[in-house]
């Protein structure tokens, strides 16, 4: 197979071994070792994505670039998001800030942490964050409500995400009473009631 149908496979079993066509200089032998392929000599081959591509639990939504936290010129880290999942509020019918105001990228994660702290455990995934935090696409657990910034990234990809247009809850927060949602087909960025349940979520994760 080549190096993109073998990128290709979602979820490889540890051992999983393939002969890949256009890897190494003239094509190689390679396995899976739970975490990377490797060829037979110890080799590490990173893996190589493109936008849209189906990866890893969900879809690549955002590849790093220089100037992005995390960026590795050698390997390539980014954002895997979820199919559509749900609209719904953004709270859990708890009035209280939960101090998730980081609207950086990178921020989504410890905002999704706080949240569900200040909400309460998705037992009933009936709020963004624990909506978010309830998916195991790809049979992930990591899965987090993206902050304003990582949803903004996003944003610009959405016409190779199958995403339904419209606005989408962020994990950050404005205030007690408000959020912020990101419009995937372009429009405004604006904070809305958090009690609005007709804005719609979707969860990412980290590669």
């Amino acid at each position: 197979m080549t190096l993109s149908q073998r990128n290709a496979i979602t979820t490889p079993t540890a051992g999983l071994m393939i002969y890949c066509t256009n890897c190494g200089t003239y094509g190689e032998p390679e396995y899976f070792n739970g975490s990377g392929w490797k060829n037979l000599a110890g080799g590490y081959t990173a893996p190589s994505y493109s936008i849209g591509q189906t990866a890893l639990g969900g879809k690549i939504a955002y590849i790093l670039s220089p100037g992005d936290l995390g960026y590795d010129e050698n390997i390539q880290h980014g954002l895997i998001i979820s199919s559509f999942i749900s609209s719904s509020k953004w709270w859990n019918d708890s009035s209280v800030s939960t101090n998730a105001i980081a609207t950086a990228f990178g921020s989504g994660l410890s905002n999704t942490d706080l949240i569900i702290s200040s909400q309460g455990q998705p037992v009933s995934t009936n709020y963004a964050a624990g909506l978010a935090r309830s998916y195991t696409g790809g049979n992930y657990t990591d899965w987090f409500l993206p902050s304003l910034d990582e949803l903004k990234k996003i944003s610009n990809n959405t016409p190779y995400l199958d995403l339904p247009s419209g606005g989408y809850w962020t994990s950050s927060e404005l205030d007690i009473d408000n959020a912020y949602v990101v419009n995937t087909g372009g429009g405004p960025v604006n904070p809305f009631p958090k009690p609005f349940d007709f804005f719609n979520v979707v969860a990412i994760r980290t590669f």
